[in-house]
């Protein structure tokens, strides 16, 4: 029922509210039996970006820390969230969806930060996400 929600999201975003609601109840009560074949094909089971980055604040904060977003004026490509866990540890975060590639610039960030003795992980997915989380937990 996941890829139906994230379906309507969509589609009511696109300003059609009402066939959204009357599809869903359709869908739900087992109807709409084309409907429910186009929102499985019209949909990505693979979390965006910005859902990861929600799922690492919220765990972060469970443990008891902050990520801070980060941006930095006149420096592109820096990493999206600075990860500060009780005991002194700062992680620099550079997240991004299954199957994303790194910017050549942030790649070059990414290795100015290395150079300084900084931590900084590339988190790909949720998969990423959650060993990045046993990592830090173990720390």
């Amino acid at each position: 029922m996941n890829n139906v929600n994230n379906f309507f999201l969509i589609y009511i975003n696109l300003g059609y509210k009402n066939r959204a609601k009357r599809a869903y109840t359709r869908i739900r009560e087992g109807k709409n039996k084309k409907m429910k074949t186009l929102v499985n094909i019209g949909t990505c089971s693979h979390p965006l970006e910005k859902d990861v980055e929600k799922a690492l604040v919220r765990e972060v904060r469970k443990m008891g820390g902050e990520a801070y977003k980060w941006t930095s004026p006149g420096n592109d490509g820096v990493p999206d969230r600075i990860v500060v866990l009780p005991g002194g540890i700062v992680v620099f975060v550079e997240l991004k969806a299954d199957g994303g590639q790194l910017r050549p610039v942030q790649r070059v960030q990414i290795e100015k930060l290395r150079r300084l003795g900084q931590r900084v992980e590339i988190v790909r997915g949720m998969k990423g996400l959650k060993e990045f989380l046993g990592e830090i937990r173990a720390t």
